[in-house]
């Protein structure tokens, strides 16, 4: 009887901290919690003025607004921390958006794709040995450098077995992979190429695109949502569908499109 009381009591004290959806949470306070991993110039804070900006930011409070709500960025979760934010509740909503992978969606649901993004390799700028033949990737002398976990790893495993992989842990940042690079403890590295041409600019120009006539791979970027959370999802799908039907995003994202030329695909209209 004593057990029984003390689990009752138990669940009395902790299930309010826990209690209801991320979607449920929305509605009350009609504001929807980011969370986010810094990303520029895609998703950053700004140190001078404190306030998030990026062409998904853009993206996202345009989104909120269309359902009549207000958005918070309080912190930068961390992309490796995103999952367990949305379970703990801790954030309604990855803001940042994530590549469409199956080892992140066991973790979270995604909503329909904001755009699309084709993922490239790179190189120390300088490095003779590679031309755009996935070939010269694919050979025991090459070492690519990918994440734990991640569309790179999935990618480099997949396609490049001869090739000795570097692998960083799901905490690493993307700018860990370009180091390993530029340092000389990879060859090879595999992301999209506005994240790189700003690490370009603070860098002197260290990595270098390799020429394949297409991008290695066309990744969604959607934003996701506690994998259990269907209504919340549910609610982020319409207004991303009304967003494109309408042209907003085509809007939003213009200005991003001409200053990084071949950095995103928008979804068609009547896709």
């Amino acid at each position: 009887m004593r057990a029984f009381l003390f689990t009752f009591l138990l669940c009395i004290v902790v299930t309010p901290a826990f209690a209801g959806s991320a979607y449920d949470r929305v509605m009350k306070t009609q504001s929807i919690n980011c969370g986010y991993g810094e990303w520029k110039p895609w998703v950053y804070k700004n140190l001078e003025t404190g306030k998030m900006e990026g062409v998904i930011v853009g993206l996202v409070e345009e989104l909120a607004r269309t359902l009549t709500l207000k958005t918070e960025w309080p912190e930068e979760t961390g992309w490796a921390n995103l999952p367990e934010a949305l379970r703990s509740g801790k954030i309604d909503v990855a803001c940042s958006t994530m590549w469409r992978d199956p080892i992140r969606g066991k973790q979270v649901a995604f909503t329909k794709p904001l755009f699309y993004m084709g993922m490239h390799a790179y190189m120390r700028k300088g490095d003779k040995r590679f031309t755009g033949k996935i070939e010269e990737l694919n050979d025991p002398a090459v070492r690519v450098v990918a994440q734990d976990g991640d569309y790179t790893y999935d990618f480099a495993k997949r396609v490049l077995p001869k090739a000795i992989l570097v692998t960083l842990p799901m905490t690493a940042s993307e700018a860990d992979k370009m180091l390993n690079v530029t340092t000389g403890k990879a060859d090879v590295m595999f992301y999209e190429n506005v994240g790189v041409e700003d690490f370009n600019k603070n860098n002197k120009d260290q990595l270098e695109r390799i020429l394949f006539k297409e991008p290695l791979a066309v990744f969604a970027n959607s934003l996701a949502v506690n994998i259990t959370d269907s209504a919340l999802k549910e609610m982020l799908d319409t207004a991303i569908e009304y967003m494109k039907d309408t042209g907003k995003t085509e809007a939003l994202t213009a200005q991003f499109m001409e200053d990084h030329p071949n950095s995103i695909i928008l979804p068609k209209k009547d896709w």
